[in-house]
């Protein structure tokens, strides 16, 4: 049989894994997909296990962490010389 967790008491079952987020920071991840869900009228439940939910959501934070460094990194190297030319302030000095 299948597990389904209801989003609130989500955050306490999948505490002792290592994750601790938040009821809003578990529905943005359930929105985006992160974790299998299934909603009944206004109620959303995760599917599986806590162990299952809580590897997948630590593999979507590492997933968000290496976007960002990588975007980080492009945007170093894309600099434009407008960039890299003294500011007007340092003209004036």
């Amino acid at each position: 049989m299948i597990k389904e967790i209801p989003l609130p008491e989500l955050a306490a079952a999948i505490r002792p894994f290592g994750v601790d987020k938040s009821y809003h920071q578990l529905f943005l991840l359930a929105a985006s997909g992160a974790f299998p869900v299934h909603r009944e009228n206004r109620l959303i439940f995760a599917i599986g296990g806590p162990e299952y939910i809580a590897g997948l959501i630590q593999a979507a934070d590492e997933r968000r962490v290496r976007k960002s460094i990588a975007s980080a990194r492009n945007a170093r190297k894309h600099k434009t010389i407008a960039d890299k030319s003294p500011s007007k302030s340092r003209k004036a000095a």
